[in-house]
């Protein structure tokens, strides 16, 4: 994805801070996904769509933009935590 294309170290890896992925999500993101497997599938089966409806937002499920109103490595930490997190079983 180009708005990640920072964001991988040498080897591969995806460059997240963890802890501020865990309070990000807790404070943009939780009051609706409480359970945040099903972000988890999005982000792993579509990680474009799963960035666009993030940044840009959906009408039709009640999305709201987030873009201008949360710091972008906020968007990615809470990204690379929906990425990295256990999935819990379906």
């Amino acid at each position: 994805m180009e708005a990640f294309d920072g964001q991988y170290d040498a080897s591969g890896r995806f460059l997240y801070d963890a802890l501020n992925a865990e309070r990000a999500f807790q404070r943009n993101c939780a009051e609706c996904h409480s359970d945040p497997s099903r972000l988890t599938r999005l982000v792993l089966s579509n990680p474009h769509q799963f960035w666009q409806v993030v940044n840009f937002g959906d009408p039709a499920r009640k999305m709201p933009a987030f873009a201008e109103e949360v710091p972008f490595q906020d968007l990615v930490d809470v990204t690379g935590y929906c990425m990295f997190r256990k999935q819990s079983p379906q």
